[in-house]
């Protein structure tokens, strides 16, 4: 998986697969244009591994974006429980502010 540097991780991740999806619709679209002088067995071959495919990465996206929500809502539960303002126990610093 190529991600760029600049990218946040999840949000890179699924730019990788919608890129990939995008590199292999072009071709396929080009062989439905011309499919009637396919081979119809050879056409339903090449739909089938296309769908298969296409399914493929609409589920890693998902797989992504449903541990990443997942994620996210289960720290946000946590944080609400916290307490803003803590006892330091320091003369000096009394209290702190949780982050």
């Amino acid at each position: 998986m190529c991600v760029s540097k600049h990218q946040p991780k999840i949000s890179g991740q699924i730019w990788w697969a919608l890129s990939i999806y995008k590199r292999i619709k072009q071709p396929w679209l080009k062989f439905k244009l011309k499919e009637d002088i396919l081979d119809p067995d050879l056409w339903k071959q090449i739909t089938g591994k296309y769908i298969d495919l296409a399914i493929k990465i609409d589920n890693y996206q998902e797989g992504i974006w449903k541990a990443w929500d997942d994620g996210v809502a289960n720290r946000a539960r946590e944080l609400v429980t916290m307490n803003i303002i803590t006892d330091t126990g320091n003369q000096y610093k009394k209290y702190r502010v949780n982050v």
